[in-house]
């Protein structure tokens, strides 16, 4: 998303998010509407110089969201019938032999299958148009799926179609794209999982109103959206969650999982710099580091689950601006991506049934296997707060961010910060 989002309108949204709150007041209490254990593959990821300049990544996650250069329509057909699978099938292959499912974006016609080939887009000329002729389209889709059938199961139509950086075409033909795509894969493997087209900030939940409305959640077997709040915090991620929701629940797909297909922060790099407009967003977007970076990823992590996500794929590993390991080389851990590796820990296998808000004080409610109870807390202040350990909660042992441990007996008070700890 990053390097081709449509600055100026980002700017001038950006500037308008920060004026209302994100558009939505932060509610009190967060329910999730199906409490299922998370499994491996909700903890999702963005790897983009694998393996040529990064090594594999060293924390786990369980799924791959492929929207990189080497996996568009453009890069897989530049001409057409003459196809370039090499190095889609090295990343497939790699993430096979690790237990990572992949989820490839369908989308980005070449310029000769583009209606508009001279038409600046994010990736290149044409890049951001419909394809001049459906058949071309059908025949891209039905190539790769028949390619990849039983090793791609996951397939997203299309990446964040309300900037006309990335789409220009209008919302009825993305509805026939994804028709056109549903069909034939489904022809080829029932099995597989189709996700809408994944739009953006709060233009996107005007856009997926509007696409739903025209159908398209009939070629869907989940919503995706991208839940960016920068320059907010993780708890306006929230709103955000429920405003998608309730166009969902509008137009009769309420229960379709949803998928945040891309999310993440602005990280600091050590060895090189960036401004906040170099990469795309306002001067006045924060540049995270240390702690507080480790603390958004996991307050977003948790309250991902607790709002009902069904994948929650960061944005990315191995990226200049946002990512979790430091530049050039790609394989120092920062501290954002220590805490990822954490609250996987946490959660994975789990369940968050809950999180409530009480003053600046979040307090999230799980439950894993047997009868085992466990709660995560944080504060939202600029400085420490006082909780007090209710005696009914059972706390017997207390797990910070950074992997310490500390035992307790009986009631007590913790100071609690915004980095989020673990009540067991």
């Amino acid at each position: 998303m990053r390097a081709c989002r449509g600055r100026a309108r980002l700017a001038a949204l950006l500037v308008a998010l920060a004026a209302t709150g994100c558009g939505a007041a932060r509610p009190e209490e967060v329910r999730n509407p199906s409490p299922a254990p998370l499994p491996a593959q909700f903890f999702g990821m963005h790897v983009h110089h694998y393996p040529s300049k990064t090594p594999w990544p060293a924390v786990r996650f369980g799924s791959w969201r492929l929207n990189d250069r080497f996996a568009l329509w453009s890069s897989l057909e530049p001409e057409r019938g003459r196809w370039d699978f090499r190095a889609l099938d090295s990343v497939v292959e790699a993430a096979a032999a690790r237990g990572v499912e992949i989820v490839l974006v369908l989308g980005h016609p070449p310029q000769w299958a583009s209606a508009r080939p001279n038409e600046k887009s994010a990736w290149g000329p044409g890049q951001a148009a419909e394809p001049r002729d459906s058949a071309d389209w059908e025949n891209f889709v039905r190539t790769v799926a028949t390619r990849y059938r039983g090793r791609i199961r996951h397939y997203e139509v299309w990446n964040e179609p309300n900037w006309d950086t990335f789409f220009s075409g209008r919302v009825d033909q993305m509805v026939a794209l994804a028709r056109a795509a549903h069909r034939i894969l489904k022809e080829i493997d029932p099995s597989i999982v189709v996700v809408s087209p994944s739009a953006t900030y709060e233009s996107g939940v005007e856009w997926l109103d509007r696409y739903l409305a025209q159908g398209g959640g009939a070629y869907a077997d989940a919503i995706g959206f991208h839940f960016y709040v920068i320059p907010g915090t993780p708890e306006d991620m929230v709103g955000r969650v429920r405003a998608v929701r309730e166009v969902m629940a509008r137009h009769g797909a309420a229960a379709k999982p949803l998928w945040n297909t891309e999310f993440g922060w602005l990280f600091a790099n050590r060895a090189t710099h960036f401004r906040p407009e170099e990469a795309g967003f306002p001067k006045y977007a924060r540049i995270l580091a240390g702690d507080e970076a480790g603390a958004y990823v996991a307050r977003s992590l948790v309250l991902g689950a607790a709002s009902g996500m069904a994948r929650f794929h960061w944005y990315a590993w191995d990226d200049g601006a946002l990512g979790l390991v430091e530049p050039p080389a790609f394989a120092e851990l920062k501290v954002p991506a220590r805490a990822y590796e954490r609250v996987s820990g946490w959660l994975a296998g789990r369940r968050i049934e809950s999180c409530a808000r009480r003053g600046a004080i979040w307090t999230c409610a799980g439950s894993g296997p047997g009868d085992e109870r466990f709660r995560i807390v944080w504060s939202t202040d600029a400085g420490p707060a006082a909780l007090d350990l209710a005696q009914d909660w059972g706390v017997r042992r207390v797990e910070a961010l950074d992997g310490g441990v500390r035992e307790v007996a009986g009631p007590t008070r913790i100071e609690v910060t915004g980095a989020p700890v673990l009540l067991r």
